[in-house]
Formats: structure tokens, C-alpha cells, sequence
């Protein structure tokens, strides 16, 4: 009758453990940022063609002053530097600009224009994804043991840990040819590493 009980106290005691465990849950969220793979493009002369062409209304050249003598008074005027236009026309010029650069990722273009045309364009974007991680843990987590030892002992048992603390209660009997000769109530506290 009093093995009954015991059984009965246990299984209510599991069950209600086995709920409480189920219910109450420690969240913590780990935010992480991941670099992905980097996406590059070029586009070349072909590709790149004006889609609008605005000449200014005052157009300003690059000039040398001129000075010359007219009846011994002093002239200055403003030649166009032809060699100048020339030069800026057949120059090269590089252009490097990183757009952004936050949590979400980095892209940067640079660019070449010469002979008044933009001459190739190119581009890397290097995306940067957010990974959200929910680790759940149990506050109240039930477990249930059962043991034999060498010298006759049968162990059944059952607790719950809260958080990293757990208490054990459990009932030891002796079991030799069939019949019960010994029990035992054991109560242990627990750390979980």
C-alpha cells in the first residue's frame, strides 16, 4: 500500500514537474553580422551610353592672357589655351567613391572618364546579413532517474533543476530473491556545469 503511494506521489510529482518545465522559458537573443559573398560588376565603352547631354549656356574655356602694345599702351587679352583642351580632353581621370559602409554591407564604384565620355564603370557590393539567434533555456527543468547498484540497490528517483540548481529525491529499495527487505529515501542537491 505504501509502495502504491509512493508510485502514485511520484508519477503526480513528474507530471506536474514536467509541465512547470514545459511553461517557463529563459530567452536570450545572440546578434551576429556575417559577411557574405562580395558581388562585382564592370561595364566597359559599349555598355555605357549617355542618356542625357546638356550644353551649358556660358561655356567656359581655359585662356592664357595675351599682352601687346598699341601706341604704347598695354593690351590684355584672353587667347584659348587650345594645348589646354587638348589636354584635359586626352586626360585620364579616376574616380573612387565608397558609397557606404554600415551594418548592412559596403559597396564602392570607381570610374574612369577621358575624351569627355565616362569610359568604364565598375562596382563591388559586399552584402553584411544579420543573424539572429534565440537560445531558449528552461528555468524549472524536471528529469527522472532510475539506478542499480552492485550490492542489491534499485534507485527511482526524479527532481528539477532551476536554472543550474537542481534538487533529487529518491527512493532506494532492496530487491534479493523477489522480495523487498530494504527501502530508502535519499534527497541530493545538484549544480549543473
Amino acid at each position: 500500500m505504501k509502495m502504491r503511494y509512493t508510485l502514485i506521489s511520484g508519477i503526480i510529482c513528474f507530471v506536474v514537474g514536467f509541465f512547470i518545465g514545459r511553461s517557463d522559458k529563459s530567452v536570450e537573443t545572440q546578434v551576429r553580422y556575417e559577411k557574405q559573398d562580395t558581388i562585382e560588376g564592370s561595364y566597359g565603352v559599349p555598355d555605357l551610353i549617355p542618356v542625357k547631354s546638356i550644353l551649358p549656356d556660358k561655356t567656359e574655356l581655359p585662356t592664357i592672357p595675351v599682352v601687346f602694345w598699341i601706341e604704347d599702351k598695354e593690351h590684355i587679352v584672353q587667347k584659348v589655351d587650345t594645348p589646354a583642351i587638348i589636354e584635359n580632353y586626352a586626360r585620364a581621370n579616376y574616380y573612387s567613391k565608397i558609397l557606404y559602409d554600415d551594418k548592412y554591407g559596403k559597396i564602392d564604384f570607381s570610374g574612369k572618364v577621358q575624351y569627355n565620355r565616362l569610359d568604364s564603370l565598375s562596382f563591388k557590393f559586399t552584402p553584411i546579413r544579420e543573424v539572429r539567434t534565440e537560445v531558449k533555456e528552461g528555468v524549472f527543468q524536471p528529469f527522472i532517474s532510475a539506478g542499480y547498484c552492485t550490492n542489491g540497490y534499485f534507485s527511482f528517483g526524479g527532481g528539477v533543476f532551476y536554472h543550474r540548481i537542481g534538487v533529487e529525491y529518491s527512493f532506494q529499495l532492496r530487491v534479493t530473491s523477489y522480495k523487498l527487505q530494504e527501502n530508502y529515501h535519499s534527497f541530493k542537491l545538484k549544480y549543473l556545469f
